[in-house]
């Protein structure tokens, strides 16, 4: 099991607790005594700081509070300008509350103009402990950088936001995506640190049957590096009554149109997956499903599988050797073949409407997400 960040969530409460780092942080922002100079990136988006006790923490004095209303193209967020750098740094670890399901990001910015960001899920309603490393954060498409590395000492500023808007023109774009509630929401944002505490990785490298396997995620560390890609009608948490393996299983309850298809989408990239040749995966559903998996390069060409979940009270374990993967029909590929190691995006949804027999509303849990040689 990873060590040092157990997530510990019950039914009603789910709260994340990742390991404090021992050493004094290189910058922090408690936001006790106010917004400590953070402002918003979007002219319409409101930045302030609230004690109001049905929000704040509980033993907390005051945290950042951030108003929106998401606009395409636009990350609504704030931001900090870092005068002094922060070398040596090697994590960002804050606490996170939202009033909706969001595409949460924190961005690091160079002094060179370069912006790196990492992008997860923030589960409404209810504080969860955040812990980044530094390697969990790539350079923002329309940026560049001379070594393509995101630089601790040349950090000039840090934000963060919300980028559901792109889950609005993923759902513009292919009709069988819910698009979600583009409505007025809040995030909050609390004991804010960058420091020089590495960060353990969600995946492990582990022994399963005398076989070198990657365990890429059992949930059981903060934040869910997984999109869900739906919007009105679901319901993302993690689960402590039904588990495959640690003390977690990711819970999807859905109610959707009979032509629209729920899922959920992660980046693979630095686990290390090159020598692997199996998929496995524990997957139990309160009804039949067909299960739809797609494996991106980092050259956009697409390798798509399918599985069938029986459904039912128990955790199915399914296992699909990477050679099942086909090039999907609308994609190339200059090898025709999966190279594994070049994935970048992982993504597994219901796919019961793709093929005519839609099984919303249902419940989904994903857990024990291996790759194996």
């Amino acid at each position: 099991m990873p060590p040092t960040r157990l997530v510990f969530l019950v039914l009603t409460v789910v709260v994340t607790s990742v390991a404090l780092a021992q050493a004094p942080p290189i910058a922090e922002w408690s936001f006790d005594d106010g917004v400590e100079g953070w402002t918003s990136l979007d002219p319409a988006g409101r930045v302030s700081a609230t004690t109001d006790a049905n929000i704040v923490r509980e033993g907390g004095g005051g945290c950042l509070e951030f108003a929106y209303t998401p606009k395409a193209l636009v990350i609504s967020g704030a931001v900090l300008p870092i005068p002094s750098g922060v070398t040596g740094a090697q994590g960002v670890r804050f606490w996170l509350r939202s009033s909706e399901y969001a595409l949460t990001t924190v961005l690091l910015a160079e002094t060179d103009g370069s912006a790196y960001i990492a992008v997860f899920s923030s589960l409404p309603g209810t504080w969860q402990e955040v812990a980044l490393g530094l390697g969990e954060f790539q350079l923002m498409d329309n940026t560049q950088d001379e070594n393509g590395k995101l630089d601790a000492d040349q950090i000039a500023a840090i934000g963060f936001g919300d980028v559901i808007f792109m889950l609005d023109a993923v759902a513009r774009q292919m009709p069988f995506i819910l698009a979600p509630d583009l409505g007025p929401r809040m995030l909050w944002v609390d004991d804010l640190q960058v420091t020089s505490e590495p960060v353990p990785p969600r995946w492990e490298v582990a022994q399963i049957d005398g076989v070198r396997a990657v365990r890429l995620d059992s949930f059981e560390v903060a934040p869910l590096q997984w999109l869900a890609l739906a919007g009105k009608g679901i319901e993302v948490t993690y689960d402590r009554e039904h588990v495959a393996h640690g003390e977690f299983s990711l819970r999807a309850t859905y109610n959707i149109p009979a032509d629209k298809v729920f899922g959920v989408l992660t980046s693979p990239v630095g686990a290390p997956l090159t020598e692997t040749e199996t998929l496995k995966l524990s997957v139990m559903s309160e009804k039949p499903v067909t299960l739809f998996m797609e494996l991106k390069e980092r050259d956009e060409s697409k390798y798509q599988a399918t599985a069938q979940v029986l459904g039912g009270p128990e955790f199915e374990e399914l296992v699909v050797p990477l050679t099942d993967f086909a090039l999907a029909g609308d994609s190339t590929d200059e090898n025709g073949t999966l190279d594994i190691g070049q994935v970048k995006e992982f993504l597994i949804a219901d796919g019961s409407a793709i093929t005519g027999t839609p099984a919303s509303p249902n419940t989904l849990w994903f857990d024990n997400i291996l790759f194996s040689e």
